[in-house]
């Protein structure tokens, strides 16, 4: 279940049970870190998330705190660094077509000429959230 900040009045006093509640949404809110393998791309070159890392992108955008981040692994035998950390710098709705595609956005890539690469945003379609490969 996602968090659900508490939205205080004035004069509101606080209890033990909403100081737990703020406790309980700081603890959840901790970064975690979510893999996208190059290595585990299909014919689409999408990448798919593990189940694991399904539950945490999902309740990420469930509470819409990017509290992620994300390691990108290169192909085998490419001559990309070993791996990239992207950190997410925005989360929302991306209008591809007439769509409107769950999307959190990602920090740059190295962007080397040449060099292949994993995309810089998340997405999500019917089966689940995504990265995507693409070579230069």
């Amino acid at each position: 279940m996602a968090y659900v900040p508490t939205v205080w009045a004035t004069g509101d006093v606080i209890t033990a049970e909403k100081l737990n509640k703020a406790e309980e949404g700081i603890a959840s809110a901790s970064m975690k870190l979510v893999v996208i393998d190059a290595n585990q791309k299909d014919a689409s070159n999408k990448i798919y998330l593990s189940d694991a890392d399904q539950e945490i992108v999902q309740a990420a955008w469930d509470s819409k705190i990017p509290a992620f981040y994300v390691k990108a692994v290169p192909l085998d035998g490419s001559s990309d660094p070993e791996y990239e950390i992207h950190t997410v710098t925005g989360v929302g709705f991306y209008d591809w077509g007439n769509d409107n595609i769950p999307t959190f956005d990602l920090s740059a890539a190295n962007n080397i000429s040449g060099v292949s690469s994993i995309q810089t945003f998340i997405r999500k379609d019917e089966t689940g959230w995504y990265g995507t490969y693409y070579s230069d």
